[in-house]
């Protein structure tokens, strides 16, 4: 967890890069391998689907959904989750998770039960930071963003990530576990990503060497 005084434009552009290289919701390991590598180059069509998966469809709903990505995001639901099931007895978690009527939630109630003792913390953050950090640059190429805002919204995403997290070590178990909550299809973006999770980890190419939480 760093102080997070002004950093320069530079700064910005090397945590940029390394939070975008670590956005693992891609289905196949050759393009989660590839983004890891490649920050930033996607397609128009990727972008607008993934976009879309956000309800972002303008300038305005990009806006929108980027404040509340770094001011509530995911994170909130997850840790009020938490906190529901860290208030009763732990042999009770499976019959108050069954009694749930939405399939959605039981899902949900589910991987916390599964993680809640895994992640730091700041929870699933991670998954907040590096969607917004996604939308934000992915919605950039799409739609019509003046540079000044789109640099504000940078910034105020590196500060968050460095201000929860002092290692990419938790930032990544963050962002997986996040992601499994998060995303509402039955997609295995831990296991699908395990190895380029590793190389971000361990390989001296990694975006992430490049700086520091």
């Amino acid at each position: 967890m760093n102080e997070t005084g002004k950093l320069g434009r530079d700064a910005l552009e090397l945590y940029k890069n390394a939070i975008l290289s670590s956005n693992i919701i891609s289905s196949s390991n050759h393009l989660g391998d590839f983004y890891a590598q490649n920050p930033g180059s996607w397609s128009n069509g990727h972008v607008k689907q993934h976009l879309g998966a956000f309800n972002i469809s303008d300038a305005n709903s990009l806006r929108q959904q980027l404040e509340w990505l770094i001011t509530h995001g995911f994170r909130e639901q997850f840790e009020q989750l938490r906190m529901l099931l860290v208030a009763i007895p732990e042999a009770s978690h499976a019959t108050i998770i069954e009694s749930e009527t939405s399939p959605e939630r039981r899902r949900q109630m589910s991987i916390v039960r599964d993680y809640m003792w895994r992640v730091s913390p700041a929870g699933i953050a991670a998954f907040d930071c590096s969607t917004a950090m996604f939308c934000c640059c992915g919605g950039k190429q799409v739609f019509t963003i003046e540079e000044a805002e789109h640099w504000s919204f940078i910034e105020r995403i590196v500060q968050l990530t460095r201000e929860l997290f002092s290692n990419w070590r938790d930032y990544l178990i963050s962002l997986s576990i996040g992601s499994q909550f998060a995303t509402k299809a039955n997609v295995d973006y831990v296991g699908i990503n395990k190895a380029v999770l590793a190389k971000l980890l361990a390989s001296e190419h990694s975006l992430l060497r490049q700086v520091e939480l």
